[in-house]
C-alpha cells in the first residue's frame, strides 16, 4: 500500500519493483516519481508478461517483460549503477 512505498522512499530507495497490478498505489508511484524514484513492474507469479503499454510508458514505470520480481530487482539495481533515465532502463530491460 502507499504506507509502504512511502517508507522505502523516505528511507532512501532510489528503485522499487512492484509485484502486483494494483491500481491502489498509482498516487504513491507517482509521487515517488517526481523524487526520482524509478519503478519496474514485475509479474507477481513469475511467469506471465509485462508488456510496456502507453499507461506504464506515461507514469514512468519501466516493465520487466518476463523477468520475476528477483530477477528485476537485480537488473534494477544494475540499471541504476548508470542512469536515473526510465526511458534508458526501459531499453536496458528489453535488451537484456
Amino acid at each position: 500500500d502507499r504506507a509502504c512505498i512511502d517508507g522505502v522512499v523516505k528511507a532512501g530507495a532510489k528503485g522499487v519493483v512492484l509485484d502486483d497490478s494494483s491500481q491502489s498505489n498509482r498516487e504513491a508511484v507517482k509521487d515517488a516519481r517526481k523524487k526520482g524514484v524509478v519503478f519496474a513492474q514485475s509479474d507477481r507469479k513469475g511467469s506471465g508478461r509485462v508488456l510496456n503499454t502507453p499507461n506504464f510508458a506515461e507514469t514512468g514505470v519501466v516493465t520487466a517483460d518476463n523477468l520475476n520480481a528477483q530477477k528485476a530487482r537485480m537488473l534494477l539495481r544494475l540499471a541504476l549503477t548508470k542512469t536515473k533515465d526510465p526511458k534508458e532502463i526501459q531499453r536496458m530491460f528489453e535488451e537484456y
